[in-house]
């Protein structure tokens, strides 16, 4: 074994060392971001299931259904082909879209009134084809 054999040993063994100690960076910086994910999951996870985030979405959930029944209300007074109907449609299923966005997020039952509003016109967070307000 020459001199030059063993000094190119020893570069190879550098170049190996550095390249080992960069995949663990590499492996460590990975796994921080997963965790990072995972622990951001599972806060985002809590606080849909909070108290206040639940009352805050029945609430909100009443208040729309009141919005719905309103613009109903509304639409009943105006020409059925009038740009105002038109508007008032468009809102209403907007609404309903709203209502049904926010019952996916519910854990639990909802009042009764909700239960029939939501059971009637939405559909896996979605309005439901069939829905009186829906398109």
């Amino acid at each position: 074994m020459s001199e030059n054999d063993s000094g190119f040993n020893v570069v190879v063994g550098i170049v190996a060392a550095f390249a080992v100690a960069a995949l663990i960076v590499l492996a460590g910086w990975q796994i921080g971001w997963w965790f990072t994910e995972q622990n951001q999951q599972r806060t985002d996870k809590l606080y849909q299931q909070s108290y206040g985030n639940q009352t805050s979405l029945r609430s909100e959930i009443t208040l729309q259904i009141g919005t719905v029944l309103e613009d109903s209300t509304r639409l009943d007074r105006v020409t059925p082909d009038s740009k105002e109907a038109v508007d008032l449609k468009a809102n209403r299923y907007q609404v309903v879209a709203i209502i049904c966005n926010d019952d996916s997020k519910v854990v639990g039952s909802l009042e009764p009134e909700q239960e029939r509003f939501v059971k009637a016109n939405c559909q896996d967070g979605n309005v439901r084809p069939g829905s009186q307000y829906a398109r």
